[in-house]
């Protein structure tokens, strides 16, 4: 189990590193996809490998000259990274308009990235407007007659339904590592479990799954001495993956994270598609019926408050720890009354500010520990 472990932690941690070589190796385009909500399906019935693009954990030097200084770290990194061709391994790149942010780096990367393919996936922010679901539809439509000319390959409904069950299958078993860790606090930990779904952003689904079902086959049998700390949910870092440093730190604090709504955690798989019908309109659902709301949609008909309060009593957390990506607007916007929510439901929270170049995390291991000492105090 602990091979398997640490090869997901080598492929989340240094994952341009494994693309080029598996590119070396397979000869198959790589299509990179900006966060969030690229439905990857479609990209793999046309043949070729999606892959969810992130940061570096190298210093920005580039990236100021092209995008805003008040972007978020993953925007400015993968700015970064363009402008110095560290992406060139690429084939293409989709970008999903999700926020400003993504959009300003999606303009630069289109200037910038001038010999790929490159696509600009409009996705509706207000989801249960009446005029979301055509729009949605005519766009995956859009998508998919793109990426067959690109590709040269026709997208059969066969062939899409086969990657949808591909998919599927992988958000299962990563589920099922989460109930394990929700059943069994400290069976996984959180940087294990998030290096293990982010492994999954970048690996041909088959052999994430293979390894998978490897790993669950011997955590199922393993039971976890709990240490008595404190029960936790983290959320938040939408697009960005929180560092395993930071996870590490909330642990060692004396805290046990027993659930998330993370990009790099249940968000990413919370959501199987159907495979009896029409596999676009399924796609299209999937975005307009959001599993978990999303703080850069709105209209939801759900109110993701009320799903955090849910996730903290069904997991039966004892608080929760929000992850904040600095100059994330859509998040910035929603965070006062994500509070509001906890603390009329009587949930201790904090809130961890996270950037791509972190200060001393002395201070935050101190507040970590203030927040885990209150919490214990207020349950004698």
């Amino acid at each position: 189990m602990e091979q398997i472990f640490s090869r997901f932690k080598e492929i989340a941690d240094q994952p341009y590193g494994y693309l080029r070589k598996w590119k070396e190796q397979n000869g198959k385009k790589i299509i990179g996809c900006l966060p969030m909500y690229v439905p990857e399906e479609i990209i793999h019935a046309a043949g070729m490998l999606p892959v969810v693009l992130q940061k570096s954990n190298e210093q920005i030097s580039l990236g100021p000259a092209n995008v805003q200084s008040y972007f978020c770290g993953i925007v400015r990194s993968l700015g970064d990274m363009i402008q110095e061709n560290k992406l060139k391994f690429l084939d293409g790149v989709v970008s999903p308009d999700i926020c400003l942010a993504i959009r300003g780096l999606s303009n630069m990367a289109r200037m910038r990235m001038r010999e790929i393919y490159y696509f600009d996936l409009l996705l509706p922010l207000a989801v249960k407007n009446k005029a979301s679901r055509p729009f949605l539809r005519d766009e995956l439509d859009r998508f998919k007659a793109s990426l067959e000319e690109f590709s040269g390959n026709k997208i059969e409904r066969d062939s899409l339904l086969r990657s949808i069950q591909v998919f599927n299958e992988n958000r299962a078993l990563l589920r099922e590592l989460c109930d394990l860790r929700r059943k069994k606090p400290g069976l996984i930990g959180a940087a294990d479990l998030s290096s293990t779904v982010v492994a999954g952003m970048v690996m041909p689904k088959e052999e994430h799954s293979r390894l998978l079902a490897e790993l669950l086959s011997g955590l199922r049998k393993k039971e976890a001495p709990f240490n008595g700390a404190v029960k936790i949910v983290l959320s938040g870092s939408l697009c960005e993956f929180p560092s395993r440093d930071i996870l590490d730190l909330i642990e060692d604090a004396g805290c046990i994270v027993v659930d998330d709504d993370l990009y790099a955690g249940g968000r990413y798989i919370a959501s199987d598609l159907g495979v009896d019908g029409d596999p676009l309109e399924a796609i299209a659902s999937r975005h307009l019926d959001m599993a978990i709301p999303c703080p850069t949609r709105f209209d939801q008909g759900s109110d993701l408050g009320d799903y955090l309060v849910n996730l903290v009593n069904t997991s039966r957390a004892q608080g929760v720890i929000f992850l904040i990506v600095k100059f994330c607007q859509p998040h910035d916007m929603y965070y006062p009354y994500l509070v509001e929510k906890l603390q009329d439901a009587g949930i201790p929270n904090m809130m961890i500010e996270t950037e791509h170049e972190m200060p001393s995390v002395g201070q935050v291991k101190t507040r970590v520990q203030a927040y885990i000492e209150m919490i214990r105090r207020n349950a004698k």
